[in-house]
């Protein structure tokens, strides 16, 4: 008998197991669901934020309470590691803890009637070293960003028309063309299928090609100046069906001769599409754009650049060490 009772409460315990593993992937997905949140609520305070990602219509709690209803979500707690600043939002992470009672079916038979078991989860945010999804192959000028004055500010629903020509007060330095690009994310010659694939979809869509990660510092190969293509119907998805993507920003170009011209990729930023303009005179044609918030894929780092797009990852889990979060 007491062979048994070892043998079936052996079976409690393999519950517990795949209990406490289904708790974890729950913590999992509400802990990346409520740093997504975070990251682009579009909320002007620390305190607003919290609440929507741990709260709101797409937080934590919404997904505790989808996959495992009789869990209890026990801590949503925001770690900044700096000042809130809606401009810049520092890095951070965000800690998700959930617990559930189990009640054994054969314990109770050698006096154990049930255990508790909880699950934490952290997701970090940060600035993008490198990008591998979410992009959109038009990289803007820095000198053209540094000249608007007010600087832009994350949110503050501002449209800003960014015409292509150089020839206006947002000069982008004697080898640009203009004030935008047309990059070839995957090195070459920009080739028609791929840059219509990458604006309607994103580069690191499973649709388009691939070429590995864009990172800060790297030179990619484009085109100078305006698009060779209208893209109008890429464009008019990209604005009417993606509320956010990242751009890249150069800050230098070499051998700037058509299709062999480098860029060098000093940042991201992140942004919505609101119009634009991509035919006729190419003094008058141009991206209408506003900066928000925006989650892409790739690797982070501890850089503050304004106006970037975060990458987000799970970065503690079981009440671990967060100190790479």
């Amino acid at each position: 008998m007491v062979l048994l009772g070892a043998g079936a409460y052996a079976v409690d315990l393999g519950y517990t197991w795949q209990t406490r593993r289904h708790l974890i992937t729950t913590t999992d997905a509400a802990a990346l669901a409520a740093a997504q949140e975070y990251v682009e609520s579009g909320l002007s305070t620390a305190g607003g934020r919290q609440a929507d990602a741990c709260n709101g219509s797409n937080g934590a709690q919404e997904y505790v309470d989808k996959h495992i209803p009789d869990a209890d979500m026990t801590q949503c707690q925001v770690t900044l590691e700096g000042p809130f600043d809606p401009d810049t939002l520092p890095p951070g992470f965000i800690t998700v803890n959930a617990t559930e009672n189990i009640n054994y079916f054969f314990g109770p038979a050698i006096g154990v009637n049930g255990t508790r078991v909880s699950a934490f989860t952290s997701v970090s945010w940060k600035n993008p070293s490198s990008v591998y999804g979410g992009l959109r192959p038009f990289g803007l000028c820095l000198a053209t960003l540094e000249n608007f004055d007010p600087f832009p500010s994350i949110g503050d629903g501002i449209d800003y028309t960014i015409i292509f020509d150089k020839d206006n007060d947002e000069d982008c330095g004697v080898d640009a063309a203009g004030n935008w690009s047309v990059l070839d994310f995957d090195g070459g010659s920009n080739p028609q299928g791929e840059i219509d694939c990458w604006t309607q979809y994103g580069y690191g869509d499973e649709q388009c090609p691939f070429g590995g990660p864009v990172g800060v510092g790297d030179w990619v190969f484009g085109n100078t100046g305006a698009f060779n293509n209208p893209l109008n119907s890429e464009l008019a998805y990209l604005r009417n069906n993606v509320d956010c993507f990242g751009l890249p920003v150069f800050d230098e170009i070499r051998n700037p001769v058509g299709e062999l011209a480098e860029f060098h990729i000093e940042r991201f930023v992140s942004v919505k599409l609101i119009d634009y303009k991509v035919n006729g005179d190419p003094a008058n044609r141009f991206l209408t754009i506003q900066f928000v918030d925006c989650v892409v894929q790739g690797d982070g780092d501890d850089s503050s650049n304004p106006l970037s797009p975060k990458i987000i990852g799970i970065c503690a889990v079981n009440g671990t060490d967060t100190s790479g979060c």
